[in-house]
């Protein structure tokens, strides 16, 4: 029932974001005369740190990112919440499987810096706000289980890729991701382990239109197992003004005996309301059992 609901959600997303830029190419091509292009202005939300696009060298973006997220369950299972991992503390045996709700969110602060041509650096950090209720261990109902509430710092995030053009369409990138503990293990807001994560990634670009992959592996300093990533996504360049896109993002491990498979989709807008000031509405929608069910977020990008 549940992959039913999230498939059809993230369907009926894809569909929307797919009239709003076909109407908007129609009117673009009947009214403006500028060309209009997919270009490394147009970024990605969840994938942005690992996509094949870059900054201009000596140039800053910051982006302010906002988004709320739930999940619900109806029976035990393993629930993976905004730190990205199940509830639990792996290092003390202590997998949770009787999570029946999970409601928060994050802010964050997102930083980049072209360092040289096709060369970007930047950090990332996180605000987490984020309720837990567990089954009542007696009875199994969930109005009445125990509740974990926090709000504090999530793990940190620092960034670094490459970027090479195999030719003007076609871009190829290769760097590494580290996140540092910087949140509450305790009250599941962190992980409590220094992760790396290496990747490549590929962008094609055609006038308006735009498709990516990425995939790395994450490797961590304690308890936690490897993990694999991937990635793959769309963009389309509506207008001057407006822009499309929809990612579909994965990550595979396992935690404390069991295998999760933590795949969501990611679909946004982009509203350009100057050259250098972005508006980005975000969704995003869990297609796996243990992923988060839905989320809503905003962000603001400025590059300078």
């Amino acid at each position: 029932m549940r992959g039913a609901r999230v498939a059809m959600g993230a369907g009926l997303g894809l569909m929307v974001l797919g009239c709003v830029a076909l109407v908007e190419a129609q009117v673009t091509t009947q009214t403006e005369t500028p060309s209009v292009q997919v270009t490394d202005s147009d970024r990605l939300w969840e994938n942005f740190r690992r996509e094949a696009a870059v900054v201009n060298a000596g140039q800053f973006r910051f982006e302010l990112q906002g988004m709320t997220l739930q999940a619900r369950r109806n029976s035990d299972g393993p629930q993976v919440i905004i730190r990205g991992t199940p509830v639990g503390e792996i290092n003390r045996d202590e997998v949770r499987n009787d999570v029946r709700e999970s409601s928060g969110g994050f802010v964050s602060l997102l930083a980049s810096y072209g360092l040289f041509e096709n060369t970007e650096v930047g950090a990332q950090i996180y605000g987490v706000f984020q309720g837990l209720r567990f089954a009542n261990p007696a009875t199994g109902s969930t109005t009445d289980g125990p509740k974990n509430n926090a709000n504090t710092f999530g793990d940190m995030w620092l960034y670094g890729k490459y970027r090479y053009k195999v030719m003007e369409e076609l871009g190829i990138a290769a760097g590494v991701e580290l996140r540092l503990p910087t949140g509450d293990k305790d009250d599941y807001t962190g992980t409590g382990e220094v992760g790396t994560n290496p990747f490549v990634s590929a962008r094609y670009n055609r006038d308006r239109w735009a498709i990516g992959t990425n995939i790395g592996y994450q490797f961590n300093t304690g308890n936690l197992d490897g993990m694999f990533n991937w990635a793959v996504d769309g963009q389309v360049r509506a207008s001057q003004r407006w822009g499309a896109r929809a990612e579909f993002t994965g990550w595979v491990y396992d935690y404390g005996g069991d295998s999760i498979n933590n795949t969501y989709c990611s679909p946004g807008i982009d509203y350009y309301f100057s050259e250098q000031l972005i508006i980005r509405p975000q969704g995003q929608v869990g297609l796996t059992d243990p992923a988060m069910g839905w989320g809503l977020g905003l962000g603001l990008a400025y590059t300078f």
